[in-house]
C-alpha cells in the first residue's frame, strides 16, 4: 500500500448548510447555554441592516447581545487587540462573527487570545497546549474564504501578514446560508469567488494533500466552474449562490490539510467544462 493511503483529516467545526439557516442561531445559543454574546462584524454589514433580524430574535429570546463592528478590511493585529479588549470588557461567552473572511478571521484570533489571556497574535504562536478558542460561531456573507470551517487566519502585524493558526482556533460552529450572499455586489461575487477557486487549485497541488481534501477540491472546482459566471450575473439566483457557498467551504476544509502556501505537486486535472 502506498503513502498515499495514509492520513489524517479533521474538520472540528460542526457546519450547518442551507437558505434560512441563520433560522437556527437563537435556538443554538439557548441548546449551547449561550446568553451572553458578542457579534464581530464590519460597519458595512451593521449599515446595511444585515443583523437587524438576528438581534431582534436574540433580544426576544432573552440573550445579551453586545455588537463589536469595528473590523478592518485585511484585519490587522490592532483590530484583533480591540475586540480581544471588547470581549475582555464585557465578559461574554461566545462570539458570532458575521461577514467575510476579515470578520471571522478577527473573531477567531481574538477567541483564542480570550481563552489563553494572550494580549497579541503573534503570541498565539509561541504558546504551546493552547486551550479552545472562546466559542465562535462563523456565518459567512460571503463565499469565497472558508474561514468558516478553518483554523487559520492571516492577521496583518507591522509590514507583515502572518498566517496563524491552531486547531485551538476552529470555530466552533459554522451557520453557513446562502441568502446572507444574495446582496452581494457582482464585482465582489467575481473576486470572491475566484478567491475560493484559488484556494481549491492550491490545496490539489499542494504536497500535503490527500485523498479526501482532493475529493473536496475537485467538488468545488467543478461547483465554481459552473455557477460562478450565474451568480455575478444573476446575483438573486439562490441556486448559483447556494453552490459558491458550498464550494467555498468545500475549499476551506481542503485548506486545512493541503495548505496554499506548498503548491509544488504536479496534478493533471480533468474537469469537464461545457
Amino acid at each position: 500500500m502506498s503513502d498515499a493511503n495514509y492520513f489524517d483529516f479533521a474538520l472540528p467545526t460542526k457546519v450547518e448548510f442551507g437558505p434560512g439557516k441563520i433560522g437556527i442561531l437563537p435556538e443554538e445559543l439557548v441548546r449551547s447555554d449561550f446568553d451572553k454574546t458578542a457579534i464581530v462584524t464590519d460597519r458595512g454589514i451593521k449599515g446595511a441592516g444585515i443583523l437587524d433580524g438576528p438581534l431582534s430574535v436574540l433580544e426576544q429570546r432573552g440573550i445579551e447581545v453586545e455588537v463589536f463592528a469595528e473590523v478592518r478590511a485585511n484585519p490587522h493585529a490592532e483590530s484583533v487587540k480591540e475586540s480581544l479588549q471588547f470581549l475582555r470588557d464585557h465578559g461574554l461567552d461566545c462570539i458570532i462573527a458575521i461577514g467575510g473572511g476579515s470578520s471571522l478571521d478577527t473573531a477567531k484570533a481574538a477567541g483564542v487570545c480570550y481563552a489563553n489571556d494572550l494580549d497579541d497574535v503573534v503570541q498565539i504562536q509561541q504558546k504551546k497546549g493552547l486551550k479552545r478558542s472562546l466559542p465562535v460561531i462563523a456565518v459567512p456573507t460571503t463565499a469565497g474564504t472558508g474561514s468558516e470551517v478553518g483554523y487559520w487566519a492571516v492577521i496583518a502585524s507591522g509590514n507583515e501578514k502572518l498566517s496563524i493558526g491552531d486547531p485551538a482556533m476552529a470555530p466552533y460552529m459554522a451557520i453557513v446560508d446562502p441568502e446572507l450572499t444574495l446582496t452581494l455586489p457582482p464585482e465582489l461575487t467575481l473576486w470572491t469567488g475566484i478567491d475560493a477557486l484559488t484556494h481549491a487549485v492550491e490545496a490539489y497541488l499542494s504536497t500535503l494533500s490527500n485523498r479526501i481534501s482532493d475529493i473536496l477540491c475537485l467538488e468545488a472546482i467543478s461547483l465554481i466552474l459552473e455557477s460562478l459566471e450565474n451568480a455575478v450575473a444573476k446575483g438573486d439566483d439562490i441556486k448559483g449562490r447556494g453552490d459558491m457557498a458550498l464550494a467555498s467551504l468545500l475549499a476551506g476544509a481542503a485548506m486545512q490539510h493541503g495548505g496554499v502556501r506548498t503548491a509544488q505537486r504536479a496534478k493533471v486535472m480533468m474537469l469537464d467544462n461545457p
